[in-house]
């Protein structure tokens, strides 16, 4: 690869202190005192896997292989660990939301039965939701207001419960399922509880454009998912995150973002089959951040 290419490439070159950024990662450069930059990883049983299915495994190292099987992903390892000293156990976020479908997931992260676990991607449902929670409601209202959440989600464990004990080995795997998606919703309302009467720390969002478009401004969109992920480092709301910038799959909204902002014609997907006279295949890859 000539050397121009090279200061494209992803890993700093050199060892130890005296390493140097690249161009991708050169404005970290004012915060290389505070980062551990981990190479040689290996996702061995995803090597002859399709590339589109990078966003499955992409945190997990899930053997994807024949049967879908995916394992926990270390986002979610990180917050079991982490998610006592904090109001929330992580932020999961990407481009489209949700959770799309296996070989296409639109979400990083995924829980200890290898499920994956929604994404969110509004910027104002993330703000409201996380940094602005029943704001304008007194501590008394907040109070019932968890209260009537807790007894819907007792309610719906005592209903699932009841009926997995009249289900087929299938269904009950499914209401296995649903439940643990219930025991985690009931954790984060007690957590909400053990938290109502701390106050946010004091924070300027100023800076923070809610109402851009990202099918008009995708930079501008990728800047102030970062913002509020700072944001909510910055106010313990969290230690931990998950961002997937765009899923490379010829249907996600990143796969435009090379069109609208770069001015391209080709769309992400198309990209690493790009042919140039002196340099072959250029491969780009902006799906998983």
């Amino acid at each position: 690869m000539d050397s121009e290419y090279k200061q494209w490439n992803w890993f700093p070159s050199g060892e130890g202190d005296n390493y140097e950024f690249t161009n991708v990662l050169s404005s970290l450069n004012p915060h290389r005192q505070d980062l551990s930059i981990i190479g040689g990883l290996s996702h061995p049983k995803s090597r002859q896997l399709l590339g589109h299915i990078a966003g499955d495994s992409f945190l997990t190292a899930g053997d994807l292989r024949g049967d879908y099987k995916n394992s926990i992903s270390v986002d979610q390892y990180a917050a079991a660990i982490k998610k006592h000293n904090t109001r929330y156990p992580s932020l999961i976020l990407s481009a489209d939301g949700g959770v799309g479908f296996k070989s296409r997931a639109s979400t990083l992260s995924f829980n200890h039965q290898g499920k994956a676990l929604p994404s969110e991607h509004s910027h104002r449902q993330i703000f409201e939701r996380y940094f602005a929670p029943d704001g304008q409601n007194t501590s008394i209202e907040r109070k019932k207001s968890l209260h009537r959440d807790k007894k819907v989600v007792d309610l719906l464990l005592e209903d699932a419960k009841r009926l997995q004990k009249r289900l087929g080995v299938a269904d009950r795997n499914k209401i296995s399922e649903h439940l643990a998606s219930l025991n985690d919703l009931e954790e984060q309302i007690k957590r909400n509880e053990a938290w109502l009467d701390i106050p946010l720390g004091a924070f300027n969002a100023d800076h923070i454009d809610l109402a851009v478009d990202a099918k008009i401004d995708p930079q501008a969109y990728i800047r102030t998912m970062y913002d509020l992920i700072v944001l909510a480092f910055q106010l313990d709301l969290t230690e931990v995150a998950s961002y997937m910038i765009a899923r490379e799959d010829g249907m996600g909204l990143g796969d435009a973002y090379p069109k609208i902002q770069l001015g391209l014609k080709k769309a992400t997907m198309q990209l690493p089959m790009i042919k140039q006279p002196d340099i072959g295949k250029i491969g780009v890859n902006m799906t998983n951040g």
